[in-house]
């Protein structure tokens, strides 16, 4: 079962193995480490990196507290993120506080969220709603990608490093605004473990 397992984790991160029909170049270690000089470097110049072409697909690995944009499969950028209080396991009931895994799509787009701007993911589908009525429960809403809540501002530095969301992605208001700009809807979200 281990070499199985070995086996598919090594295809998945080739690209020969599609899962739920989305393949996403999954980061490996060079792209880890390329992103890391990349951010070295910006830093010594002073420069930030931007994005300047639509984002088509996202990839959360919330064990790494990252999200990669693309766009036709070419990663643009990198960003820090914070997930639900509760952040081990998908989100299966609602007030679980956890964030959801699995494929997704950004349906909307809200400037006047209940955070500083805030794009929509279509959780829960399907399967989700399946899982939580056959256990009596409801599956919960309103997932999204979002920066800081409204009115908190002035305790950014409090955020920084911590899960604190009720199931969301949580990115700064600096980078939502980014997002925001450039994140398409219909975009594929694919969220990980």
């Amino acid at each position: 079962m281990k070499i199985l397992l070995h086996f598919s984790f090594l295809l998945l991160n080739i690209g020969l193995f599609k899962c739920n029909s989305f393949a996403h170049p999954t980061p490996n270690k060079a792209n880890i480490i390329e992103n890391k000089q990349d951010t070295i470097n910006n830093k010594s110049n002073n420069k930030k990196i931007s994005l300047s072409t639509t984002v088509d697909s996202i990839l959360v690995i919330k064990n790494l507290r990252k999200m990669y944009v693309y766009n036709k499969n070419i990663l643009l950028k990198t960003y820090k993120i914070s997930l639900g209080t509760t952040p081990i396991g998908p989100k299966h009931f609602q007030g679980d506080r956890r964030t959801p895994e699995g494929i997704y799509h950004i349906f909307d787009k809200n400037p006047k969220s209940m955070a500083h701007k805030s794009l929509g993911i279509d959780y829960p589908n399907n399967n989700d709603r399946k899982y939580a009525k056959s256990y009596g429960q409801a599956t919960g809403g309103d997932i999204k990608i979002h920066g800081l809540l409204n009115g908190y501002e002035q305790y950014k530095d409090d955020f920084v490093n911590e899960d604190w969301t009720w199931g969301c992605i949580a990115v700064t208001d600096q980078d939502i605004d980014e997002l925001y700009e450039y994140v398409k809807i219909g975009a594929i979200i694919n969220i990980k473990p």
